[in-house]
């Protein structure tokens, strides 16, 4: 079965789309199938290309939902060329292991689970960044962590020095359990391009938007500045680059109800791709 690495940029999406994929793949996996309707829209959209054609062609409709998106309404614009990308996609994503047929690798959630409650990495933290990084209660201020090292290259390569090493075991752990047992297994890995994880994965997809909508997301769900949501921005690979690299791209600048449906098309896509449809 499939490894498929999903990336994006923070306030994107991504992670909600992942939560929405792995129920709609779950469903589909236990027997569901794809129906004929959702087989069609996938035909028109993706054509009789397999999954390993190169195109920035995502399950998605436009406005209304009157039709499916075309290849061409899927290309970023050409003012985000240039732009950096975040905004993508770090919201919670509870559902993930609603499905067990499907397995979900989440970076982040693993990243806060060591600052909280491993040991040695607390230590390291500690270690690099002093006491001003401890609450009164002895715990990892992230807020003040965060403000030092979206504001510091150094600071952030070092915190990223002391989390990428235990992150890139866990996955590579699962991505070996995942081949020996033939599970499908979605890699939500914000740096998937970074780290080098893509060499990993089967299919890599990225969720993406404007660089005004991740700004948005991230002041308004966040309640940071703008300023600071610009330098957390800044400091990612833009989504305009990912989008350039990735087999498959979900543009995700709509309400996010759309998720749902663009989610429904893309594991219906994977499952088709799966019996080596369509022909």
């Amino acid at each position: 079965m499939p490894i498929i690495g999903i990336t994006g940029g923070i306030a994107s999406g991504k992670s909600s789309f992942v939560s929405r994929l792995s129920r709609c793949l779950g469903k589909k996996i236990a027997g569901e199938g794809v129906s004929e309707e959702i087989r069609k829209d996938i035909e028109e959209i993706y054509g009789k290309r397999r999954v390993a054609a190169k195109a920035p062609a995502l399950p998605s409709r436009t406005g209304d939902g009157s039709r499916p998106v075309r290849e061409e309404d899927l290309t970023l614009p050409a003012r985000e060329a240039d732009g950096k990308g975040t905004g993508g996609g770090a919201e919670p994503a509870a559902e993930m292991r609603a499905v067990l047929p499907v397995e979900v690798f989440d970076a982040d959630a693993v990243a806060r689970e060591l600052v909280e409650a491993d040991r040695g990495v607390r230590e390291a933290i500690v270690g690099k960044f002093g006491q001003a990084v401890l609450t009164p209660e002895g715990t990892i201020d992230r807020g003040w962590l965060r403000e030092s090292v979206f504001g510091d290259t150094e600071r952030r390569k070092a915190l990223e020095a002391i989390l990428h090493p235990p992150i890139r075991a866990r996955w590579i752990a699962r991505v070996e359990a995942a081949r020996r047992t033939g599970a499908w297994l979605l890699l939500d890995i914000p740096l998937l391009y970074e780290t080098g994880a893509e060499s990993a994965c089967d299919a890599v997809a990225v969720v993406a938007c404007r660089e005004e909508t991740q700004r948005e997301r991230i002041v308004s769900r966040r309640g940071l500045s703008r300023e600071m949501a610009g330098k957390i921005i800044a400091t990612q690979t833009s989504l305009a680059s990912k989008a350039a690299r990735a087999d498959y791209v979900i543009w995700n600048d709509a309400p996010e109800a759309r998720l749902e449906e663009q989610a429904e098309l893309f594991a219906g896509y994977l499952t088709l791709w799966m019996n080596n449809l369509p022909h």
